[in-house]
């Protein structure tokens, strides 16, 4: 894995990290809260929960993605490798991911690393923020939410919502976990990833937390032309 400076961007075909990422004038602000002990209590028994359903759940949604949806991971066995580099350095890492499907997230679990895997390095499968607004008024949203390591956030919320929500990203990416944020907010309606979508919420999370670093992933079916709620049956997943 190569560095980089703070100011470059080098592309990649594989995940590309920016080293010690550090806060700058226009992502500072008000510190992020510090989670109440009953949150902190709530993560870490979801936390504990999920990782000993990790195997027969994290290996059904593979399965199901695998065979229902006949998708495949193009050069997973570079991007596992990098994959682990990273996590051996032992730093805060936020992972920022492009938005176009439902799945997305379960996607990037998927090329990320095989499941066995996660079960003994569980700290490394990753958080994720879905939309409350959308994901928690369905039942099987919500069970499926709970057992991979999600916290929802609510689009329309209050800021004090979303800080909170941040502050618990915070709270966790300094004790080893990794965060995934989809830094558009919602899948892009371009089929392209949408700068100008970008919210403040990444920028909120690196001026709170020195030193963490951040791994921009790009992922996309071969036949993905735009949003859609799934990837095209048989797509071959780039990353």
């Amino acid at each position: 894995m190569e560095t980089f400076d703070k100011e470059s961007v080098i592309p990649f075909y594989a995940p590309t990290v920016f080293p010690d990422a550090a806060p700058t004038a226009a992502s500072t602000g008000e510190a992020l809260p510090e989670p109440p002990f009953a949150q902190k209590v709530t993560v870490w028994g979801q936390w504990l929960f999920d990782w000993i359903f990790s195997l027969p759940f994290a290996g059904l949604i593979v399965l199901l993605m695998r065979f229902a949806g006949g998708y495949r991971i193009e050069n997973a066995a570079e991007i596992r490798r990098r994959f682990r580099a990273i996590r051996r350095e032992g730093k805060p890492l936020l992972i920022c991911l492009n938005h176009l499907t439902f799945i997305d997230s379960a996607m990037l679990m998927w090329a990320l690393a095989p499941v066995p895997w996660y079960f003994l390095h569980f700290r490394s499968f990753s958080w994720n923020l879905p939309a409350g607004d959308f994901f928690k008024k369905k039942l099987i949203y919500r069970v499926v939410a709970f057992f991979s390591k999600c916290v929802f956030i609510h689009r329309d919320g209050s800021k004090e919502h979303k800080n909170a929500v941040l502050g618990i990203c915070r709270y966790l990416l300094a004790r080893g976990e990794v965060v995934s944020i989809f830094p558009e907010g919602k899948r892009s309606r371009s089929g392209r990833f949408e700068p100008e979508k970008v919210t403040f919420g990444v920028g909120k999370i690196l001026a709170s937390l020195p030193g963490c670093r951040v791994l921009c992933v790009y992922i996309r079916g071969d036949k993905q032309n735009g949003y859609s709620n799934y990837p095209p049956r048989g797509s071959r997943l780039h990353t």
